[in-house]
């Protein structure tokens, strides 16, 4: 865990803009769990020339935590996150290569065609799919002996979320994502769909007998804007959330090609 710390220190030290510091500070904790559980993952080879696929590299956070833990990361992401200036400038930085793709369902597979790659990382990213994921994700298990990919999303039933669900519910305003979000926002910047712990387990036994997911839940806590009142009532929902497993902040998976499969 001190490594790990200490890789997070470093990073957030080359994170100065506007826009990446702030977004990294509200997500340290996600990185750090990321990182622990990569970590553990391979205790017994070490992260040291790992090659690790991250789909969704973003302002390459995480894949800057990867690299100063010895591993070599490879970002790919749409062009609004990899064509930045200041992610062009840390990738050059830190020799992290980071793709440009434009559509997962029709531009990944030729990032998968080489098998070189020992870990994908596909973080906050589910959510975010508009189309049916099973070719991906078959050809996501192939490319990555023995299948290993790691999956982070939010969890769809932390409690802090409820009263707005139950606010828009009670006055008609409907379910799901806001009708002015649909019309103002790139279609890949929607969460489309957040799950539970048990749609996704189910989601990957509905995948096929191939297909072993690990899911549990770590906390985490949320920013929020707002007036101290309901920031206070946010941040004690979340905190109960934190102690009840099937509520936690986040959900982590891990998905490996069963035995046998």
């Amino acid at each position: 865990e001190r490594l790990v710390e200490e890789a997070l220190v470093h990073a957030e030290a080359l994170f100065h803009s506007d826009v990446s510091r702030p977004y990294f500070l509200y997500h340290r904790q996600r990185y750090k769990d990321m990182a622990l559980h990569v970590a553990s993952r391979y205790a017994d080879s070490g992260l040291g020339g790992l090659r690790v696929l991250d789909i969704g590299s973003h302002l390459l956070h995480f894949s800057t935590v990867l690299k100063l833990l010895g591993a070599e990361p490879v970002g790919l992401d749409v062009p609004v996150f990899t064509e930045l200036q200041q992610v062009l400038e840390l990738g050059g930085r830190l020799a992290i290569p980071n793709h440009t793709i434009e559509s997962l369902e029709t531009d990944l597979r030729r990032f998968l065609e080489d098998k070189s790659y020992d870990l994908i990382v596909f973080s906050e990213i589910l959510g975010h799919i508009t189309f049916n994921p099973r070719t991906m994700w078959e050809a996501m298990l192939a490319a990555v002996p023995p299948g290993r990919i790691l999956v982070t999303t939010p969890n769809a039933f932390t409690l802090h979320k409820l009263p707005g669900y139950l606010a828009r519910m009670v006055s008609f305003g409907g379910y799901g994502i806001k009708v002015q979000e649909i019309l103002t926002i790139p279609t890949y910047g929607h969460h489309w769909k957040e799950y539970s712990v048990k749609e996704l387990r189910h989601y990957f036994r509905l995948l096929g007998p191939r297909f072993h997911a690990e899911v549990f839940t770590v906390a985490g806590r949320d920013a929020f804007e707002g007036s101290p009142l309901a920031g206070a009532l946010r941040g004690l929902l979340i905190g109960i959330s934190n102690r009840l497993p099937l509520l936690r902040f986040q959900i982590f998976c891990w998905v490996e090609e069963k035995a046998g499969g």
